[in-house]
């Protein structure tokens, strides 16, 4: 039998530790202090000081680096707000801001969210700009959102304790792909209406960044949970083989059907046939693991497997993703932290 290893998520946090906010804060007082000042080092205000020879912006080289162009209207800078406004960031509406004076003291002044994301865009820039390693805007996305949600768990822990209400555990979070695993990611999931009752699978496949590469919807008429799982694994193997897929992982919420491929002593097991096509399947993917996730993080085939449930089809491909998962699959690709329910 193919060595087959799979990973039990048992715990999962995004977010900062308490000494990077620590090492960080100064900073962010000091990029406060200097937008109160209105002495922002922006290439303008070096230039109209004499310490650059022209303003234009270091990264893209097309517009006058203002305090606006950094922040707002900067190619780069807009392509981490496009990215929060499709994963739902609660302060991305920057063109609200004036542009202006009072912008600045609006931006001292902002939700904690929207200045969250201009310290990290600030960070970056520089990064950029001094010639350090610097981050893309999916990666600087990731960390907003992250940091972002350990200061809501924060806050929401602090009103607790302040309540006299004792929690020991933060509360936990989980993106699509919480082990950050590189090549392709298969998601996979099963759906009963009763079970046993009405049942489907879903399955997607995806680049570790999230781009849609084949989705998979269907019903299997009426079984349980279980049968529903395992099958979804099949077929979302067998998609990937038919891909030609080197290097896959592959996301599941149910340990039953994880277990069962793992364990089963096939000949007296009922779905002995499926599991050991399943393991003729692993047997062709050169580099592959299974890991368990929480069911908030298999969103996207959990949406695909309740419409097999209910599609009459057995089978349906989905070459791109039916309108009602975009939304879903932009936050995935961001790394929305989706919370632990």
């Amino acid at each position: 039998m193919p060595r087959i290893f799979i990973f039990t998520h048992q715990c999962q946090t995004n977010g900062v530790g308490l000494s990077v906010v620590k090492g960080n804060i100064q900073w962010r007082l000091a990029m406060s202090g200097c937008l109160i000042r209105r002495s922002l080092p922006t290439k303008v205000l070096r230039h109209r000081r004499h310490l650059e020879t022209t303003g234009a912006c270091t990264i893209c080289g097309d517009g006058t680096e203002t305090w606006v162009h950094m922040f707002f209207e900067c190619p780069w800078t807009t392509q981490v707000w496009a990215r929060l406004v499709r994963c739902g960031f609660p302060y991305w509406l920057a063109h609200t801001i004036p542009r202006d004076s009072h912008g600045l003291d609006f931006i001292v002044n902002a939700p904690v969210g929207m200045r969250f994301a201009l310290w990290f865009i600030w960070l970056e820039r520089n990064n950029k700009v001094f010639g350090n390693p610097y981050n893309s805007p999916f990666a600087v996305v990731k960390e907003i959102l992250s940091f972002f949600q350990w200061w809501k768990d924060a806050r929401l822990r602090a009103d607790r304790l302040m309540d006299g209400v004792s929690h020991d555990i933060m509360p936990k979070t989980v993106t699509w792909n919480p082990f950050y695993c590189m090549g392709m990611i298969l998601h996979t999931d099963g759906s009963s209406m009763g079970n046993p009752g009405p049942s489907g699978f879903g399955v997607v496949l995806h680049t570790h960044e999230g781009v849609w590469i084949e989705g998979i919807s269907g019903n299997i008429g009426i079984a349980d949970n279980t049968l529903a799982e395992v099958i979804a694994i099949l077929e979302g193997l067998t998609l990937a083989v038919a891909r030609g897929c080197t290097t896959l992982t592959c996301y599941s919420d149910s340990q039953e059907a994880l277990r069962l491929i793992n364990t089963a002593t096939v000949p007296n097991h009922v779905m002995g046939g499926l599991i050991m096509n399943i393991r003729d399947k692993i047997s062709s993917i050169a580099n592959l693991r299974f890991f368990h996730i929480w069911r908030e993080g298999n969103s996207v085939a959990d949406r695909l497997a309740r419409r097999g449930s209910k599609e009459e089809a057995f089978f349906t491909t989905w070459a791109f993703p039916p309108d009602d998962l975009l939304t879903l699959l932009a936050k995935d690709a961001a790394m929305f932290p989706y919370p632990r329910l």
